[in-house]
């Protein structure tokens, strides 16, 4: 073998090997952008988390306050309920009263 022809192999040897580094150069560059992207991701990820749990926070404080204003509602319309009810009650008594008057001034007219 000669020394042209072991420089040309030698030569072939370091073009491949030169080509074998510049793959590896363009996959590890395509491995950073997907890397990149990854971490792009998952930080929207979190933030669309935190956006979520704030959004969560605030339903519940709403809920709770819907409880509080729906149980003091409650509270007011059973107690609007036992007014009117008291009242009706009141009417009842009244109306009876007046007709048994009316019935005993009725009948005593006649007893005399």
């Amino acid at each position: 073998m000669s020394f042209s022809s072991q420089q040309q192999e030698h030569r072939t040897i370091m073009e491949e090997r030169q080509s074998l580094v510049e793959n590896l150069h363009q996959d590890l560059d395509d491995v950073l952008v997907i890397m990149q992207e990854n971490v792009r991701k998952a930080r929207e990820r979190g933030e669309n988390l935190e956006e979520l749990n704030h959004r969560a926070d605030k339903m519940l404080m709403f809920s709770r306050r819907f409880g509080r204003t729906t149980s003091n509602l409650n509270g007011n319309q059973h107690q609007a309920n036992v007014t009117f009810k008291g009242i009706c009650c009141g009417f009842f008594f009244f109306i009876i009263i007046a007709v048994l008057i009316v019935v005993i001034i009725a009948t005593h007219k006649h007893w005399i």
